[in-house]
């Protein structure tokens, strides 16, 4: 798996989890690409991801931010599991 893509799950499950809360600024991508040992472009590539589903928000000249609509995702989530429907074919 690349990198960028365990970083992203990384960073999404905090969010789902409740570590991360809608607001809570995360790392810049400098301090992440050290605290994650990997390279700028890795860091900024997990970023634009977790940006493009919704995770997270860039403000210019301030950061990346959890976004609100995160915490919908997981009602989302949580709502179609409770939905489907199990089958036992056993």
């Amino acid at each position: 798996m690349k990198k960028y893509i365990e970083i992203y799950n990384i960073i999404k499950d905090m969010i789902l989890s409740g570590e991360l809360q809608a607001g809570d600024k995360i790392p810049s991508v400098r301090k992440a690409a050290t605290n994650f040992n990997v390279s700028l472009t890795t860091i900024q590539s997990a970023y634009f991801e977790l940006c493009t589903d919704g995770f997270i928000i860039a403000q210019s000249k301030s950061g990346y931010y959890v976004s609100g609509i995160a915490h919908e995702h997981t009602a989302e989530e949580q709502t179609e599991a409770q939905n489907e429907i199990q089958y036992d074919l056993s």
